[in-house]
């Protein structure tokens, strides 16, 4: 499983739109970081996001490698 998700996975992956994805950052709803241009999103984050690590695995387990 991937370590970090930019905001365009997570929102293909939530079925969420990556403008709802954005809104969500810049509210402060869920974590990420900006080390360039686009928002990095940690496995953390989308944990404390969505309630779970496990539901984190769940959403995320199609395969991804690290």
């Amino acid at each position: 499983m991937k370590r970090h998700y930019n905001a365009e996975e997570v929102a293909e992956a939530l079925g969420m739109s990556v403008r709802t994805i954005y809104r969500h950052i810049k509210k402060g709803k869920l974590g990420a970081t900006k080390p360039g241009r686009a928002y990095m999103i940690t496995k953390s984050d989308l944990a404390d996001y969505l309630g779970s690590e496990q539901r984190v695995e769940d959403i995320f387990a199609n395969g991804e490698g690290e």
